[in-house]
């Protein structure tokens, strides 16, 4: 239909308008997306209807075919509309000079009188009428209850003028014109289901959640993106499709060009809802038959494919994208920061506050897939029943997947540190520094395990100083020391087997300046 309206207006000397048709798209997860569209071309010039508000620089035209353009402007039409009167005043006022019959109350009369006139005025509030006898007559036009046109020929619609938008494109030749942009309105969720019925292998399910917002999608191939897309003018429009003025152009590029938007990662808050055991547990997705996704690495993006997606505006769809199943383990994490007790010389050697330390149970594996685990709220499932979700995190093919699942209550820590000994001001004060105390500590971290198995438990501690010794074979890690610092940064990791109803003391020992009272 396009083309043959496209067709007949070149065949008599006018432009067409035409609008675009989206036929590719790639989904970034921050609400923008990478947009091709086309639109048919048959030399001469048409006119492309609503162009793209597109980001700065990332709007681009092109054709294919054997189509050479030679010009493309952004310009505004003027479109001739015709539009339904909404109200019986409007249709009286613009039934000014026509014979009508109008049905009207009249004061002390009790039933409306039907008056066969012409229409004189119709000004604010009142109706003049002139009367078939040659009088002439003023009511309130609220006292017309309905009018008649016993010719037809009353006016009831309204024209107007409509100015739009669009791109005027110019050249030689038959193919399509292509425009290119990144621009808001299309997106991807995505979410992991993961299923630990099975004690020793997980199956997780990869589903992904299309937004649209932008345009009518038809049967077309979408790519969702996953990584960090760098994108610096995100908040600016492209000058050429955007409308803005000069000066409005210019402050913006002022106020935000140097500012940095990158697509950060998906956040996700998602609804705890219980079912039948069973109900999403093994088999859950068969109805959607699963197959192995597409997928493509370009530099540090990854591209997966969603073939054949029909969406409306306004439209979301669900979608499965894989499920593959993994070896994993249960471990349960402890995590202690650094307390920074030594920032405040005045303040006492202190013990570090129990209420802050909270150990997860977590779940390790290696991504199966042959495609990255993106950023992504995952949902852990046993016997059909939701027991917790987390973010899990970018995973790359065959690397360890990390997921909390909840608060792990029946392991529980204990952490001491005491001073054990003080050199005071082992480093003198100078004219340009202050002086250091030498303090040598122990720290004790005990871990109780109050269930009733045996669990595998990974313990983190860091903390400022040089640590000289940790029990159970604690690998210690010291990391770089800053040109104004007197103090390593340490990092200390123990894993080890705990059975039920055992404790364990992980001792450690540092050395920490402090500034000297």
């Amino acid at each position: 239909m396009v083309l043959t309206t496209l067709l007949a207006a070149s065949a008599m000397g006018s432009p067409a308008l035409v609008q675009t048709k989206i036929t590719a798209a790639s989904l970034f997860k921050n609400g923008y997306a990478v947009v091709v569209r086309e639109a048919p071309f048959t030399g001469g010039e048409v006119l492309i209807e609503d162009p793209p508000l597109a980001t700065l620089g990332t709007l681009w035209v092109t054709a294919n075919g054997n189509v050479k353009l030679s010009s493309v402007v952004a310009t505004t039409t003027v479109t001739e509309t015709t539009t339904d009167l909404n109200s019986l005043d409007a249709l009286i006022t613009a039934n000014v000079g026509k014979r009508l019959t109008v049905l009207a109350m009249l004061p002390g009369k009790s039933e409306p009188e039907s008056l066969v006139s012409t229409v004189r005025a119709a000004t604010g509030s009142l109706l003049v009428l002139d009367m078939e006898d040659g009088s002439r007559l003023a009511l309130q036009k609220a006292s017309v209850v309905r009018i008649l046109s016993t010719s037809g020929d009353m006016i009831y619609q309204a024209k107007g003028e409509t100015r739009k938008r669009v791109l005027r494109v110019r050249g030689t030749g038959t193919g399509n014109v292509v425009v290119l942009s990144l621009e808001r309105g299309l997106t991807w969720a995505p979410g992991y289901h993961v299923d630990i019925t099975n004690e020793t292998e997980l199956t997780v399910t990869s589903k992904a959640t299309v937004i649209n917002d932008l345009g009518k999608i038809e049967g077309i191939d979408l790519k969702l993106i996953t990584g960090f897309p760098h994108v610096r003018f995100i908040n600016i429009l492209d000058p050429l499709t955007s409308g803005m003025q000069l000066d409005q152009f210019l402050n913006s590029m002022m106020q935000t060009g140097a500012a940095v938007a990158d697509a950060a990662p998906m956040a996700q808050n998602s609804v705890f809802a219980g079912g039948r055991p069973g109900t999403f547990g093994e088999g859950a997705f068969t109805p959607f038959d699963p197959s192995q996704l597409e997928g493509m690495q370009l530099e540090d993006l990854f591209f997966y494919t969603l073939p054949n997606v029909t969406l409306d505006k306004g439209e979301r769809g669900y979608y499965v994208q894989f499920q593959e199943k993994a070896k994993y383990e249960h471990v349960y994490t402890l995590d202690l920061p650094e307390t920074g007790w030594w920032q405040n010389a005045n303040e006492a050697f202190s013990t570090p506050d129990q209420t802050k330390y909270e150990v997860w149970h977590t779940l390790e594996f290696l991504n199966p897939s042959a495609f990255p685990l993106t950023t992504a709220a995952a949902t852990t499932f046993k016997n059909g029943q939701i027991i917790g979700q987390d973010m899990l995190s970018y995973t790359a093919p065959k690397s360890k997947a990390v997921l909390r699942i909840t608060k792990a209550l029946d392991i529980q820590p204990d952490v001491v540190e005491q001073e054990l000994d003080r050199q005071i001001a082992a480093i003198p004060r100078t004219s340009y520094t202050r002086a250091y105390d030498l303090v040598t500590a122990k720290g004790t971290i005990q871990v109780a395990n109050y269930k009733s198995e045996t669990v595998k438990v990974k313990v983190m501690k860091m903390l400022v100083g040089e640590v000289t010794a940790a029990s159970h074979d604690g690998a210690i890690t010291k990391n770089r020391v800053g040109l104004r610092s007197v103090n390593p940064n340490s990092e200390i990791r123990w894993t080890l087997d705990l059975k039920a109803g055992e404790k364990v003391d992980l001792t450690y020992d540092f050395k920490v300046y402090v500034p000297t009272p």
